[in-house]
């Protein structure tokens, strides 16, 4: 604990220095306007110079003024510049640590009395806060008199419990700077700097310190909080401030430090510095430090007085153990496998990998800046796909429960729709994210509008409901129609019908062999049909006539993708095979084998007596926007693909499950984001740079 804080404060001291260097660089080169610009920028610095103690404060600052939209505006830049870029498996801390924030303001408000800041709350905060059980009781609050005495809240006014809600945030915040990588200024060593540590005897006792722990800092503090009970009379008496102390210690030794560093020479010595974690602050990895060290296990005076400093080398390669990145924990001597974790962030990690697949990591095209997790499926994911614009997701499991939300930090559900029947496709209607379209296994699909989380109508495809099931839906790039393909069990034959969005009315239908897959082009006046038979056709829908037809896969074509240019179209067979084809000559342009198990069938063991097979559902691999890379399925991950020279190589392993992923899709625009969804109900979202 006090070896993170020194480093922390290492940090910390390093950054401000550097930036007095920098202002007097830029007026010796004569900028003084950028000097102006970057001395303004520095007064209005929401990072607060990575320092924890006055990024709490200013939490608590925001608490005691009673100003609700400063607190949740910090707390989201918070979330997007620092939380964000956590692994998945950490949101649910950060989140956790975001309702005790709010109950803190809430808390506060009522112990002083301020009735219309606590109904100020409730009225802004009430649609937010009503999707979380734990949040239940709490709007009783306002309502109940002396809540002090109250068995359910009496914990919340207790002086301990707020002062170990402000000392969880502050580790929480010191340890996600400290994994973060820095530029490569802060690692300039000099001998006569405070950077200049050399004495590898600290190395050790503080690497040693720092692993003896076995709990997650975190969870431990959360748990301090919870821990306190009515039936321990001892804990709730008033105690000093913990957290006061510390942050005290902190400031201190923080001063000091920067005064004994300004009256000294920062100069640039050549060094050879490990080389930075590539995942930034999400590559996170607290389970192996110690929640709290104990005061046997802190290294004593005397130890301490003989190894004065590390070095900025040793600290960075202990960072690099103790908080090694995403890409670097799936990686192990220059290879990376996809990998299984808990969620819980306090367990003991195993890998549970079957993965075949071995990268280098230093040939990754992209880097993860940041998880989103989305875990409201309470069984195995069928659909998941992004809206035109990219910002709505939609859903659905094998229950019949589809979920439309939001691609945020924080990730909420507009709108929850539960079908009688199995959702066999989704598709969203219009540019406008407003309009989605559910096919279930009837055949019929039903319009859901968003805006009202109403249901418009409900189209039946095919009267033959008792052996037609739909297979799958397009829609034309103007909104306007939808196409919808089906199969007839136990047959060969199946059919292909347009419909018009707005009115529901038939425009246009085709008998034909068994369709699997349906894809517009052409401004919506042709189709590609892909067929069980492994036979790719293109319909042309003014002519009522099947235009060409070619033999593509020897097994059935289960997904469909047309390049950004409209000339040729990528697609994957039961052989896990991906394929371009030319949609002018119909002509094999490359071909791509991909690792085994890309296609299904996908299994799934959560016990040891209990087996789950889902054969593809919706789209199992996804290609980005210039058609470069692509992402699949795999058994406990989705794997990125490069295309270079005719082949497709495997680039990167991204995010990782504890489940088969069974569906992936990949939005693009000013970022990428990658999709994955998985047999335990699990969805990710990865942002990529």
């Amino acid at each position: 604990m006090l070896v993170l804080r020194y480093y922390f404060i290492n940090m910390t001291s390093g950054s401000g220095n550097l930036d007095a260097l920098v202002k007097e660089y830029l007026v010796f080169r004569g900028f003084i306007q950028s000097a102006k610009h970057f001395d303004t920028e520095l007064k209005a610095d929401k990072d607060k110079g990575f320092r924890a103690d006055l990024i709490v404060e200013q939490l608590i600052s925001f608490i005691t003024s009673y100003d609700l939209h400063s607190l949740k505006d910090y707390w989201t830049y918070l979330n997007s510049r620092v939380f964000s870029r956590l692994e998945l498996r950490y949101h649910d801390s950060t989140k956790r640590l975001y309702f005790d924030v709010l109950k803190y303001y809430v808390v506060h408000a009522v112990s002083n009395n301020r009735h219309e800041k606590v109904s100020e709350f409730f009225s802004k905060l009430a649609v937010e806060l009503q999707q979380h059980p734990e949040w239940k009781d709490w709007f009783a609050l306002p309502f109940i008199r002396n809540p002090e005495a109250n068995e359910v809240f009496s914990i919340y006014f207790n002086k301990t419990w707020q002062d170990a809600i402000q000392l969880s945030l502050f580790n929480y915040i010191s340890i996600i700077f400290q994994s973060m990588p820095t530029p490569a200024l802060l690692d300039v060593k000099s001998p006569t700097s405070a950077t200049g540590h050399k004495v590898e005897e600290q190395r050790k006792t503080s690497k040693a310190a720092l692993l003896r722990g076995s709990t997650d800092l975190v969870d431990d503090f959360y748990t301090l909080t919870q821990s306190i009970t009515l039936e321990d009379p001892n804990l709730l008496k008033p105690k000093k401030s913990i957290v006061a102390k510390g942050i005290a210690k902190v400031k201190g030794q923080h001063s000091a430090l920067a005064s004994r560093t300004k009256a000294k020479t920062f100069t640039s010595t050549t060094s050879t510095s490990a080389p930075p974690a590539t995942g930034g602050a999400h590559g996170l990895d607290v389970s192996r430090t110690s929640s709290m060290v104990s005061s046997s296990d802190v290294p004593s005076t005397s130890a301490a007085a003989k190894a004065k400093r590390l070095s900025a080398a040793d600290h960075q390669e202990m960072r690099q153990e103790l908080f090694a990145s995403s890409n670097n924990r799936s990686s192990h001597a220059a290879t990376s496998t996809a990998t299984s974790y808990s969620d819980s962030p306090s367990s003991s990690r195993e890998d549970n990998s079957a993965s075949d697949i071995t990268l280098s990591t230093a040939d990754a095209d992209f880097m993860v800046s940041g998880y989103h997790a989305y875990n409201e499926h309470s069984n195995s994911v069928t659909h998941a796909k992004f809206s035109p614009s990219g910002n709505i997701i939609a859903s659905a499991d094998i229950d019949g429960v589809v979920k439309v939300w939001t691609k945020t930090a924080i990730p909420s559900t507009i709108a929850t729709v539960i079908s009688k029947n199995h959702v066999l496709s989704l598709e969203f209607a219009d540019k406008s994210d407003n309009l989605l379209l559910i096919g279930s296994k009837p055949g019929s699909v039903k319009t859901f509008e968003l805006t009202t989380k109403r249901s418009l109508r409900e189209i039946l495809i095919t009267e033959e409901v008792s052996n037609t099931k739909l297979s799958d839906m397009s829609v034309d790039e103007f909104g306007s129609s939808f196409a919808c393909s089906t199969l007839v069990n136990g047959t060969t034959s199946g059919s292909i019908s347009t419909w018009d969005t707005e009115s529901g009315e038939k425009e246009f239908a085709h008998e034909d062999e068994a369709i699997q897959s349906v894809q517009y082009f052409d401004n919506g006046n042709r189709l590609l049909l892909g067929c069980v038979n492994g036979t790719l056709k293109i319909l042309d829908i003014r002519e009522g006539k099947i235009t060409r037809v070619w033999k593509a896969h020897s097994g059935k074509i289960y997904c469909m993708q047309l390049s950004h240019d409209y000339q040729s179209c990528y697609t994957m067979d039961s052989d896990n095979i991906v394929s371009q084809w030319s949609l002018v000559s119909g002509r094999l342009v490359q071909s791509f084998p991909v690792h085994d198990g890309a296609a299904g069938p996908y299994v799934f063991s959560p016990t040891p007596n209990h087996r789950q097979i889902q054969t593809p559902k919706d789209k199992i691999f996804s290609l980005n926007a210039t058609n470069t890379h692509f992402l699949t399925c795999h058994k406990n991950s989705a794997i990125i693909y490069k295309i270079i020279d005719g082949e497709a190589k495997a680039n990167m392993v991204l995010g990782v499950h504890r489940a088969p992923v069974v569906s992936v899709d990949w939005a693009y625009g000013e970022t990428d984001t990658c999709l994955t969804a998985d047999m335990l109900g699990h969805i990710k979202l990865s942002t990529l740079l």
